[in-house]
Formats: C-alpha cells, structure tokens, sequence
C-alpha cells in the first residue's frame, strides 16, 4: 500500500466518525448541552417562613411600615390582599 492509500483509508474513518457523531448530536443534542451547560441559577430564601411586603399593603390602602407586624394584623391584611386581588 502506498501512503496516499493510508492518508485516503484515515481521511474516510475521520469523516465516517465525523458522520456518527453528528447523527448522535442530532438525536441526543439537548441532553448533551443540558449536561454541559446545565443551569446555573440557584435561590435561597431570605426568610423561609415569609413575611408580608409592605408595597402589598400600600396597595391596599394600609401603612403598616413603621408598625410591628402582629399574627392578628398579618390575617386581616391577607384577607384584605385576597379581597383586592380577587374583585
């Protein structure tokens, strides 16, 4: 065999391996980038138990911003949210 037989007989195993992976890309694509550039986004809670926002009360017609917060007045301002949101 001469060399330009060999560089022929690689140069074809390069594209046919070429083929394959392309092929495989095409079925197996998403997953593939999915592994490689999975999500990077990740959020941590401030306060797991939450609290009421004081821009939810403003819109209700409430100032609670220099108030304490008490169980009693977090129930009364939810149902005066749920009653806004829901008319």
């Amino acid at each position: 065999m001469k060399f330009f037989d060999i560089a022929n007989i690689f140069i074809n195993c390069l594209i046919a391996l070429g083929t394959i992976a392309v092929a495989i890309l095409a079925i197996w694509g998403d997953w593939v980038k999915a592994k490689i550039y999975g999500p990077k986004l990740s959020l941590v809670l401030k306060n797991p138990e939450g609290s009421i926002l004081s821009s939810a009360a403003k819109e209700c017609g409430d100032v609670i911003l220099n108030q304490e917060i008490t169980p009693q007045n977090q129930m009364i301002l939810a149902q005066k949210i749920t009653k806004s949101v829901f008319a």
